[in-house]
């Protein structure tokens, strides 16, 4: 009686494993398909937050916008060496003690800047984001040295970087999160 349920169940076996395979062939490009549609969701999210071709004009950015510059061309995160354009012609805050600090903000200083007691000019906001982002600016820095670039012409070039990449973070996170909701919803 075992060796023919073992028979019996050679079959079923084979069957099982089988199946397996097909669902794994089919499964492959169906994982092909949803990366499809994540890369094109997200292109086209790139195309949409790119299509206004506007700057984002807030002074928090200003920092964020020029520090990869500095980064690469003077391998520091201070804003000394790119003071001038990074304020954008005013004068950067004092640092101060919390006791210290005014009611109200003067408005002919760059908030968004703070020259420490040490001299140096640092960001008032995290710089994570320029830190991590200086890579995707490597080509722009490498073209503003070759041409020897002035200011005007960083200024521009570095606009265009903050918009490409702010909007290739978000066209990045919007494929993600497609792809996310994707695989909970496959799972039910």
């Amino acid at each position: 009686m075992d060796a023919l349920s073992a028979q019996a169940d050679e079959p079923s076996a084979i069957a099982h494993a089988l199946s397996r395979v097909c669902q794994d062939s089919f499964a492959a490009p169906q994982r092909r398909k949803t990366l499809r549609c994540a890369v094109l969701a997200g292109l086209f999210c790139l195309l949409i937050y790119n299509a206004n071709l506007r700057a984002i004009d807030a002074g928090d950015t200003y920092s964020a916008r020029y520090l990869p510059f500095a980064i690469w061309h003077w391998h520091t995160v201070f804003l000394d060496p790119i003071l001038d354009i990074t304020t954008q012609g005013w004068k950067p805050i004092e640092a101060r003690k919390p006791t210290e600090m005014p009611k109200t903000a003067d408005p002919a200083q760059a908030f968004w800047a703070v020259r420490l007691p040490s001299g140096h000019t640092v960001s008032l906001y995290p710089v994570t984001a320029p830190v991590l982002l200086a890579p995707l600016y490597l080509p722009a820095a490498a073209y503003l040295s070759a041409v020897r670039a002035d200011p005007l012409q960083m200024d521009r070039i570095a606009r265009i970087m903050e918009k490409v990449c702010a909007s290739l973070i978000a066209s990045l996170s919007a494929a993600l999160l497609y792809l996310l909701i994707r695989r909970r919803t496959d799972q039910r």
